[in-house]
């Protein structure tokens, strides 16, 4: 029993305590500023409302109008002064006709000298114009013939220089080979590698010159066999537009042929120079190879001009047929 009263009397106390520190609690929030909302009131009464209104815009006149002329030009005489009153049909101002006034001279010109074009039709040919025109006409026709004939006869030429090309061409292609890949010289390796290696110990481009020449002659190579096939294939009575073509074809045959010679001259010429200056003995078969070259350059330059020739020629007589034909 003494125990029930005991808690009894600690609960009381608990109770007090929370009761004390809710109450401290409330004064602080209270103190802290917090205040209630106010509010204004005022008696209703009829009075003057004042509203200002803004805007932005642009002033114009309601009678204003612009005032254009029909043509355009630089003004030369203003008749009127600044706000001055005027009326329906007076005279503003006045444009400068310089222009317009030069363009009706030149249509005058034009018109007068259609006029005389058109009296000069109508007017009946005279005998020396007719013999004039006559004249012009056989001409031309002469000129078209003689284009003609001419155009014909260089087909045949044409043809017939291939024809000698590939005459002295083989020669030139065999000795170009003999110089490069023959053995005068040691029985065991090629004349462009024994030539190479001479030029090993004084020249670090040895190497580039015998691929330079080796290169060009491949390709002179391959493009004089399929040349030569292509002239087995044809003869004096082809067409003109094949002779043309094998024209064109062996013109650049020669080309890659004179290409090769020149390679070829240029890998003999640095082996002589560097064994003279380096006072290093020459064998006998550079002299022979220097000397065959060269007539091969010879040979083949002559008939690249010939081949040249002819196909301006061709074109030569076609452009004079067509001028003719007009």
């Amino acid at each position: 029993m003494k125990k029930f009263f005991k808690n009894k009397f600690l609960l009381a106390v608990m109770a007090i305590t929370v009761a004390v520190g809710g109450y401290i609690a409330y004064g602080a929030f209270k103190g802290s500023g917090a205040t209630a909302p106010q509010y204004v009131t005022a008696k209703v009464a009829r009075g003057t409302l004042v509203v200002a209104v803004t805007g932005s815009g642009q002033v114009t006149d309601s009678n204003q109008t612009n005032v254009q002329a029909q043509g355009s030009g630089n003004i030369a005489v203003i008749d009127v002064t600044n706000n001055q009153k005027v009326s329906a049909g007076q005279l503003l101002f006045q444009l400068d006709t310089t222009n317009d006034d030069r363009a009706v001279r030149n249509a005058q010109v034009s018109l007068q000298s259609a006029e005389l074009q058109l009296q000069s039709l109508q007017t009946p040919a005279t005998t020396s114009s007719l013999l004039q025109s006559q004249n012009s006409v056989a001409q031309a026709k002469q000129s078209f013939q003689s284009a003609q004939n001419n155009l014909v006869s260089d087909y045949g030429s044409a043809f017939t220089g291939i024809s000698n090309t590939f005459l002295d061409m083989p020669t030139a292609m065999n000795g170009l080979n003999a110089i490069l890949y023959g053995t005068a010289i040691n029985k065991t390796q090629g004349d462009i590698d024994a030539y190479t290696n001479m030029l090993a110990r004084y020249d670090q481009n040895a190497q580039d010159y015998n691929t330079s020449a080796a290169t060009g002659y491949q390709t002179a190579l391959t493009a004089y066999n399929q040349n030569l096939t292509d002239y087995k294939n044809t003869n004096i009575y082809a067409s003109t537009s094949t002779v043309e073509s094998l024209l064109a074809e062996t013109y650049g045959t020669l080309r890659a042929i004179s290409v090769a010679n020149s390679n070829t001259k240029n890998l003999l010429d640095i082996v002589s120079n560097v064994l003279t200056q380096n006072a290093q003995k020459a064998p006998s078969q550079l002299a022979i190879d220097e000397t065959n070259i060269q007539s091969y350059i010879t040979t083949t330059n002559s008939h690249l001009a010939t081949i040249l020739q002819m196909q301006n020629s061709i074109a030569s007589d076609k452009q004079a047929i067509a001028s003719a034909n007009l």
